[in-house]
């Protein structure tokens, strides 16, 4: 929802994702480390793989769009993958605990 307000106010793919991530970034820390993992996990490492995904998501953006997608269709085609990836990287390294021995 907020990728398409600031892609209808803006007419700006890229910083229309790179709002979208950051606000869904602020959000999606504390809700996955209280709620999905009840677990710790360091907003540092959150960080860094939130931004290699909003790499991904850039690029990936990008190319959709040179096949003819339009940034609203492309946005929607990454959500699912890019979800799933992040929802793998958090549980496997984010806030993952670690095993016993």
């Amino acid at each position: 929802m907020i990728f398409l307000a600031l892609l209808t106010l803006t007419r700006w793919p890229e910083f229309s994702i790179i709002v979208a991530v950051i606000l869904g970034a602020l959000f999606n820390f504390q809700t996955s480390k209280l709620v999905v993992f009840s677990a710790g996990g360091t907003f540092a490492k959150f960080f860094i793989l939130y931004s290699a995904l909003l790499v991904v998501n850039l690029a990936a953006v990008q190319v959709l769009q040179r096949v003819g997608l339009s940034p609203a269709w492309s946005q929607a085609f990454l959500s699912l993958p890019l979800g799933a990836a992040s929802y793998i990287g958090q549980r496997l390294w984010v806030f993952s605990t670690p095993r016993a021995s």
